[in-house]
């Protein structure tokens, strides 16, 4: 199938036959849709907090003295082809402002390092990269006297690896006119390669124009403290579980375990195991994953975005976040009408095992949650995929938590 003038190409994306052949097949068979059991609603998947509680967590936040780090998915462009961070974004008397910016204002009031360094991740397009670059140069110093914090800033592209062959109507890979292979970006489930190479201890996430205004900002900066705590809180019980675990102690209380993952992540199992070895390497798997808490906000109107509780390939339960075309609209109409929140993309998350090590974030993704589309343009039709979304499939294997948040902590555009 593959001319040696494709070899060279593939070779210089960093592209193998075997991702290829994949994406092929997956064009071939598409991709399944999600089994969805019910919305995850303040009922059932989504969790309440009161103020003392809100409270409790900021202050745990507020003693921790790890690292942490803001990211930021920057890719997406305005209708002229500008980078939606560079264009102003929000006016005050005294001056405008652009999303980046913003950010940086917002970062400065939650994730500041006990040494006052304010550690950001932007990912923006290849063409993009000066022109942010130039912002932040013209910029960074001003917000840093402003707000007494040293800005350490890192700037990437999704990797070309990562970019996925496009197909014609008979699922064969499409070619250019010179007879090249066509390639597209993978969507934003590529910045997974981009994430897995952060070493920070926490991270919060936000797309580009999901950042409020001066008069949102506090209770923004509020919510995000309370979103960590909570992360750093299960965290510590997840490592206290897990080390009792592997010290063998007889006083480990299983069922407690089960009712803390149920509790806190909606996971149920998906049988009656054959004995209890069994029953707790699942335990044990269900505990030593990736972490992650996210904001939900109450839905007013239609959203791509919303948090389910699901049936996982091995029958388990989760929670997820799942995109219109993962639903089966004729199926899961009615769970879809009756979901109460939407997923704003505004999370705290760990990669961390209990010992301090780094889990490989590629280990936890669901490659069969990608998504293919059928455009047309000029009577000519190919297909695109791409990759399970970032805080989709690409998290599935996460351990997950829902919170509901004030609206007004988010961008209202969205």
């Amino acid at each position: 199938m593959f001319t040696a003038t494709d070899l060279k190409q593939l070779s210089r994306l960093g592209i193998t036959t075997e991702q290829v052949q994949q994406q092929l097949k997956n064009f071939r068979k598409g991709f399944p849709f999600l089994s969805i059991v019910a919305p995850a609603t303040l009922q059932k998947g989504i969790i309440q907090l009161n103020k003392a509680r809100q409270d409790e967590l900021i202050a745990f936040y507020e003693k921790w003295n790890g690292s942490r780090l803001k990211f930021v998915s920057a890719s997406g462009a305005a209708d002229d082809d500008s980078p939606k961070g560079v264009l102003p974004f929000h006016t005050y008397p005294e001056e405008a402002r652009t999303a980046l910016e913003e950010h940086l204002v917002e970062a400065a009031m939650y994730a500041k390092d006990t040494d006052n360094a304010v550690r950001l991740h932007f990912t923006v397009f290849p063409k993009h990269r000066s022109e942010f670059k130039k912002l932040l140069k013209k910029v960074q110093k001003n917000y840093e006297k402003r707000f007494g914090v040293q800005f350490e800033i890192n700037v990437s592209e999704q990797k070309k690896s990562t970019d996925i062959i496009v197909a014609d109507e008979g699922n064969k890979p499409f070619r250019n006119t010179d007879g090249s292979l066509l390639f597209h970006s993978g969507g934003h489930g590529a910045l997974l390669e981009n994430l897995n190479d952060i070493q920070d201890d926490i991270v919060f996430i936000k797309n580009i124009d999901n950042v409020v205004s001066d008069a949102y900002k506090e209770k923004t900066a509020k919510w995000k403290k309370i979103l960590a705590g909570m992360l750093l809180q299960l965290q510590k019980q997840i490592g206290n579980y897990i080390a009792a675990m592997e010290s063998g102690e007889a006083s480990v209380d299983f069922y407690k375990i089960r009712q803390f993952l149920e509790t806190n992540f909606c996971i149920k199992p998906p049988h009656i195991f054959d004995s209890d070895e069994e029953y707790e390497t699942w335990l044990y798997k269900k505990l030593n994953r990736p972490l992650r808490v996210c904001g939900m906000v109450k839905k007013a109107g239609k959203h791509k975005e919303i948090p389910f509780i699901v049936k996982n390939k091995d029958g388990s339960h989760s929670l997820q976040i799942a995109e219109s075309l993962q639903i089966n609209m004729k199926k899961d109409m009615q769970k879809l009408a009756d979901a109460t929140h939407f997923n704003p993309v505004d999370l705290v998350c760990s990669f961390r095992d209990y010992k301090g090590g780094k889990f490989d974030l590629r280990q936890f993704s669901n490659p069969a949650t990608g998504i293919i589309s059928t455009r047309n343009e000029d009577g000519k039709i190919f297909k695109l995929q791409e990759l399970p979304g970032l805080w989709n499939g690409t998290m599935s294997d996460w351990n997950t938590m829902f919170v509901e948040m004030p609206p007004d902590t988010i961008n209202p555009a969205l």
